[in-house]
């Protein structure tokens, strides 16, 4: 299994289009799982807004093979050429997320070497900002 992170500025139109759907599994071939969004900075201040032009996307694929094929071939990868990505490969997880095997480590430390990316998914939930800002403000 191997995620990869994906975030660009494009068009606000096309921003529009992308973030109205995720592919699917299986629509993209490799493809586990995949979330869009936009992308906000962490801030306890709701100065910071979202911009309607940055997007995201995180994607769970069965091989780093399947990520590199959609990085060269895919209409939706050259859409994104322009930003930044990266692949990793998950040494653990906490909570639920769709598409991360169910094997994955849960413990709360992992032995590895190297460097390692911390990745936060969630949906935002209107009711609980207060808390979820007074959270990322300490991040």
């Amino acid at each position: 299994m191997i995620a990869s992170v994906h975030f660009a500025d494009i068009p606000v139109r096309s921003a529009l289009g992308f973030l109205r759907k995720a592919p699917k599994a299986g629509s993209i071939e490799g493809l586990e799982h995949a979330d869009i969004g936009i992308a906000a900075p962490l801030s306890a201040s709701l100065r910071k807004s979202p911009s309607l032009h940055r997007v995201g996307l995180v994607a769970f694929w069965d091989s780093d093979d399947a990520v590199d094929r959609f990085l060269s071939d895919h209409p939706l990868a050259r859409k994104l050429a322009g930003g930044w990505h990266t692949k990793l490969e998950p040494l653990r997880a906490h909570g639920s997320w769709p598409g991360l095997p169910s094997d994955t480590p849960r413990a709360r430390t992992t032995e590895y070497d190297g460097e390692a990316v911390v990745l936060t998914l969630g949906r935002f939930r209107f009711l609980r900002a207060p808390r979820f800002f007074r959270t990322s403000a300490k991040a």
